[in-house]
């Protein structure tokens, strides 16, 4: 099987994350990640991981229950993952 078909399980990564954040919106987030971000965090833990893809984190992060936005303040119109620190 192919490295492209494989779907990484990312329940251990997002609940790692659950387990100091929270999702939350702009006006509560205390942190703000870009897709590109939470991958790399991901892979720093695992540098074996198949099937690692951007769309494999963001549909995992969405599962999750955290959504995009847009910090407040920003001069430009780039899209983060809004989480509140517990």
């Amino acid at each position: 099987m192919s490295d492209e078909k494989i779907t990484p399980d990312l329940h251990l990564y997002m609940d790692a994350i659950l387990r100091r954040f929270r999702p939350s919106d702009a006006e509560d987030a205390t942190h703000f990640f870009t897709t590109a971000e939470v991958c790399d965090a991901i892979r720093v833990l695992n540098p074996e991981i198949k099937g690692l893809a951007l769309a494999v984190v963001h549909d995992a992060l969405v599962e999750a229950g955290f959504r995009l936005g847009s910090p407040l303040g920003m001069q430009s119109l780039a899209f983060r993952w809004m989480m509140e620190e517990k």
